[in-house]
């Protein structure tokens, strides 16, 4: 894009249950775990000649970034501790609340005007060629 300064950012996620878990069974620490991973990830991306990313922050660098966020999220209802200990999002507040209802409601509504627009454009000029790129919502 002419004119544009993109920085190309990839988030890595080197810790998760998963990651511990497997580093466990391997009887490794997990930041050796993933330190392979992602070279892997890394070699694989060369071969197939990607472009690498400008930065690539990685979770355990803003673990306390993300516990504070976390615990914002609770405060406000947004997510909630479960019975495990794990984090979840507080569904019940996005699917039944205003929020969510008004939010979806604009999003349908935009899609159908552009769906709208992009037909009466086609009807006039050619035929739409491909799939429609203003799918309906089920």
């Amino acid at each position: 894009m002419r004119g544009w300064q993109l920085d190309y950012v990839r988030n890595i996620t080197d810790i998760d249950d998963k990651i511990l878990r497997r580093a466990s069974e391997n009887g490794e620490a997990f930041d050796v775990l993933s330190a392979r991973f992602i070279e892997a990830m890394h070699e694989d991306e060369r071969a197939l000649g990607n472009i690498p990313p400008d930065r690539e922050p990685r979770a355990t660098a803003h673990i306390g970034e993300i516990i504070a966020i976390t615990a914002r999220l609770v405060e406000r209802g947004f997510a909630y501790r479960a019975a495990n200990g794990n984090m979840h999002r507080a569904v019940s507040y996005y699917a039944g609340g205003y929020y969510y209802a008004a939010k979806r409601q604009g999003q349908l509504e935009r899609r159908q005007a552009a769906r709208a627009t992009l037909l009466n454009a086609n009807a006039e000029e050619t035929p739409q060629q491909g799939p429609d790129p203003f799918p309906t919502p089920r």
